[in-house]
């Protein structure tokens, strides 16, 4: 097995020399009680159990009700850590029906973001879910995202 040390040993003086994990730990916990808000706030939503981490690369919940779910489909709600965003995805509930519904709706006019590959990529469409992120005030930041959720549910809607 070949492993880049350099890498390793850049990881171990971040953690030794940063509140890196505490700041994890910090994050974790806001994503956690954020989809619980959602869950609770959102009653005509079912929701997944945990949250997904994926290798820092991306953190996720998912939820779907049964328009969508008889259609295949679902929203996630994704934290990309590189670029520090929260984003709504549309997905498919596989890689068959996320590749249809990409073919459809690259046909139809919207704002969103479409993915380059559906084979590739977990989403159809996405979107960020805040323009700006205050964790000082996570109450009006949930309701904001509340509402940013309707309204990006609405429209896609729509157009499945």
């Amino acid at each position: 097995m070949k492993i880049n040390s350099k890498y390793i040993n850049e990881y171990k003086n971040i953690l030794q020399s940063t509140d890196l994990q505490k700041g994890y730990q910090e994050f974790v916990k806001f994503f956690r009680g954020f989809r619980t808000y959602l869950a609770e706030n959102l009653p005509e939503y079912k929701f997944t159990g945990n949250i997904v981490e994926n290798n820092m690369d991306y953190s996720y919940f998912q939820f779907s009700n049964d328009d969508l779910q008889s259609k295949g489909l679902k929203f996630v709600i994704a934290f990309t850590h590189n670029k520090f965003e929260y984003e709504i995805w549309l997905s498919g509930m596989n890689r068959k029906i996320q590749i249809n519904y990409h073919g459809k709706l690259g046909k139809a006019k919207h704002k969103y973001i479409m993915s380059p590959d559906p084979n590739r990529f977990d989403y159809i469409l996405k979107e960020k879910l805040f323009d700006e992120v205050n964790y000082d005030d996570c109450e009006k930041l949930f309701d904001t995202a509340i509402t940013n959720i309707k309204v990006f549910s609405e429209k896609v809607s729509k157009m499945v």
